[in-house]
């Protein structure tokens, strides 16, 4: 019945615009853009909230809005920025004021080296490079956890924070020279 439209089944999706292209061709592919994405948007929100469930709400009404505005969505290449920013859209909503983001709290994974006081060593500077971020402005923290926690682009980076793409490299390899230099300082 369906032979002369493109579906899931019938071949592998492997880019971004393929899968968006056959959404829009039958909202019966959602799932492919959900599994695609739902890992990262659930990262993204657990570093902004610090809260499992949060985090588990938040990325639901995620792809529930993404869902029913799909049709509204005008395919350009950016299907990435367009999700991230309405996942800004409703962490700073669900907030109701914006507050001080936070990096997400990774478990510390301990490196090959056994010692108990090589692991302590590692751990405290871990602690103090997550501080030095925090205390770094909302718009450094946001293009980081973008960058990092969600994977972008910088050209979609730059479609979320309002600079062109250069400009957001440029600034994205500043802040990474001044988190490398304040590690330096501190061994």
């Amino acid at each position: 019945m369906q032979s002369d439209k493109q579906t899931a089944d019938s071949t592998e999706i492997n880019s971004e615009e393929e899968i968006v292209l056959l959404v829009k061709q039958d909202i019966r592919n959602f799932p492919l853009l959900y599994d695609r994405y739902v890992d990262q948007i659930y990262k993204y929100f657990l570093s902004r909230v610090q809260n499992r469930e949060i985090a588990e709400d938040l990325t639901s009404e995620l792809f529930f809005t993404i869902l029913k505005n799909f049709n509204k969505y005008k395919h350009k290449g950016y299907f990435r920025a367009w999700m991230y920013k309405i996942a800004q859209n409703l962490f700073y909503r669900q907030l109701q004021t914006p507050s001080q983001p936070a990096i997400e709290d990774f478990e510390y994974v301990p490196s090959t080296k056994s010692l108990p006081e090589q692991n302590a060593i590692e751990k405290e500077r871990i602690s103090k490079v997550r501080q030095f971020i925090l205390e770094d402005s909302d718009l450094n923290q946001e293009i980081l956890r973008l960058r990092f926690v969600a994977e972008l682009k910088f050209s979609e980076i730059s479609m979320l924070i309002g600079k062109s793409e250069s400009a957001t490299k440029k600034h994205f390899y500043r802040l990474l020279e001044r988190i490398k230099e304040f590690v330096e300082n501190e061994k």
